[in-house]
């Protein structure tokens, strides 16, 4: 599958594209086309649902999972991230709806304790965190083969829970109520959406960056609410713009000699702004 890739590539007009090296370029560029979507998908309902300030969370959670995984010694700290982040979905969901705290107080108070942790342990017995700095910076260019099999299973393994999820998070989103009478229970319904979130985030964060990968949720679903005209429209339109900000911010960190991550976000804050500009009033 990789060689179809390779051969696919060799017909487009860029240095990086022919069929002797450069492998890393390709791999970054199948590794952004196989997750923006899912970002940009995703990203729908953390704006309709206002949880933006959750998703940026998450990553604070991932990132102690990954200070937990490097301090015991973990091969692969991705592991410790992934189960860390899942912990704190499913606790902030507990609490918010144990205490009848808003959902903003709650997060900022669990993320705040993730931040701090995840410094603590990373810079226990006098270690340095620059160790730790592509997590936060992102580094897209390191994909392997291995990590866009990983990829593909998290692209396809996403939208069939999406499929099940879609309607029932459209539905709480327009009334809680509303969604208990249909037989759903919200609860379950968030804690499912939250879990869905941390695996995306988690997987993001080695490529995109904790500073940056949160903006890859929002802003192609925020851009896209001017276009849609309804809630698939605003889908699709998502979705389009997260593909195409990801290709457009990989090719500008190769020309640019700039990190993936941020030129990929630097990509989207551009149309988000001059959509804002230039639509109609």
């Amino acid at each position: 599958m990789m060689e179809l890739w390779y051969s696919l590539l060799a017909f487009l007009p860029f240095e990086w594209a022919r069929p002797e090296g450069m492998l890393f370029m390709k791999h970054a560029l199948l590794a952004v086309i196989l997750i923006m979507p899912v970002l940009g998908v995703a990203g729908t309902a953390v704006v309709n649902h206002r949880m933006a300030f959750f998703s940026d969370a998450l990553g604070h959670g991932a990132f102690t999972g990954v200070a937990i995984g490097a301090l015991v010694g973990l091969a692969h700290p991705q592991t410790s991230s992934l189960i860390f982040a899942l912990i704190f979905a499913m606790l902030v969901t507990f609490v918010q709806h144990r205490s009848g705290m808003s959902r903003d107080t709650v997060i900022g108070a669990l993320a705040s304790f993730c931040v701090a942790a995840g410094i603590f342990l990373a810079t226990w017995g006098g270690r340095s965190i620059s160790r730790l700095a592509n997590f936060l910076v992102g580094d897209l260019l390191s994909v392997a083969p291995m990590d866009l099999g990983i990829a593909l299973a998290v692209f396809f393994g996403f939208f069939l829970v999406w499929v099940f999820l879609y309607n029932r998070l459209l539905l709480l989103g327009v009334s809680s109520s509303l969604s208990i009478s249909r037989g759903h229970s919200p609860v379950w319904i968030e804690v499912v959406f939250a879990g869905l979130l941390a695996v995306i985030v988690t997987f993001s964060l080695q490529w995109l960056g904790l500073l940056t990968v949160n903006a890859c949720l929002v802003l192609p679903a925020a851009t896209a609410r001017f276009f849609a005209k309804d809630a698939r429209s605003h889908v699709w339109w998502s979705c389009c713009l997260a593909l195409v900000a990801g290709v457009a911010g990989v090719l500008m960190s190769w020309y640019a000699g700039a990190v993936a991550g941020a030129s990929i976000v630097m990509v989207l804050a551009l149309g988000f702004f001059l959509t804002i500009l230039l639509r109609r009033r």
